[in-house]
């Protein structure tokens, strides 16, 4: 299977810094991204979709973390207008939504996002996702103004969205280093870090322990090991890219195996030891 003939959704999207110039000029702008939902959907939708996806994301209450957020029957009964929240990573992207409205999705996120070909991949693909989860049109303005900047409609399948902003993710996450341990953040868990070097006291052993993704954990929507490999190596490119620039100190080896007793293709990271 060629480049070509992978759903187009799954590939980064084009960005022509020119395009958005006249959006970039307005400083200090959060953008709106809003959808509508149907009459009998709720945002019990969207959290499904977020944990199908497996996105970072954090839920707070009243300034308070929780482990998640209550359901759409209680989400909504109290008067406190911003005193619920949630939060949402795409690579280093963020959204918030502050659940103003029971009857459409919505979410802030800074316009610098149109700026960067990786901030602009990741808004797409969560635009893409909101509107797939809802099954209509998701607009994106800026605050206090009708004109919309950009949009997104529903793509073929909730699951093609998902894996979608999957592969943004992955493409475009920092690396997190933490007790000298380097993995990509969106594998980081300090806790899981933590468990790793109380038994393997190398943090190099560690990261690269850590530092590998089974591509067919996440894939659905193709399923040849060719088409799953050009993917992979998609996302090798961006994190050789992501390390160079830093750890420019450091040497890390990024790859794509296939071997036969492996779970398909598997993208990996290695941190080479000072020594060598």
């Amino acid at each position: 299977m060629s480049a070509n003939e992978i759903p187009a959704e799954l590939h980064p999207p084009e960005w022509r810094a020119a395009d958005w110039e006249a959006a970039l000029l307005i400083s200090g702008s959060l953008p709106d991204i809003t959808v509508k939902l149907n009459d009998g959907d709720t945002w019990d939708h969207m959290h499904a979709a977020l944990r199908e996806s497996d996105l970072r994301r954090e839920y707070w209450y009243e300034q308070v973390q929780k482990d998640d957020m209550a359901s759409a029957d209680g989400l909504f009964q109290s008067a406190s207008e911003g005193s619920k929240l949630l939060k949402v990573w795409v690579g280093s992207l963020q959204f918030n939504s502050h659940y103003f409205a029971s009857t459409e999705l919505d979410f802030d996120v800074e316009v610098a996002a149109l700026g960067s070909r990786s901030g602009y991949e990741c808004l797409v693909a969560f635009m893409d996702l909101l509107a797939t989860v809802t099954g209509n049109r998701a607009i994106m303005v800026h605050e206090g103004s009708e004109a919309i900047v950009r949009s997104s409609e529903p793509i073929r399948n909730l699951q093609l969205a998902r894996e979608a902003v999957q592969l943004a993710d992955l493409r475009n996450t920092p690396f997190v280093e933490y007790r000298d341990v380097v993995v990509p953040g969106t594998l980081f868990s300090q806790s899981n870090v933590d468990s790793w070097l109380e038994r393997h006291p190398d943090p190099i052993q560690v990261s690269n322990t850590i530092s590998h993704v089974h591509m067919y954990d996440m894939m659905e929507s193709v399923d040849t090991d060719d088409a799953v490999e050009i993917l992979a190596e998609q996302i090798a490119v961006r994190w050789r890219e992501t390390l160079s620039t830093q750890f420019p100190n450091r040497h890390f080896e990024v790859g794509v195996s296939n071997e036969l007793d492996d779970d398909g293709p598997t993208l990996w990271v290695r941190r080479a030891s000072p020594a060598s």
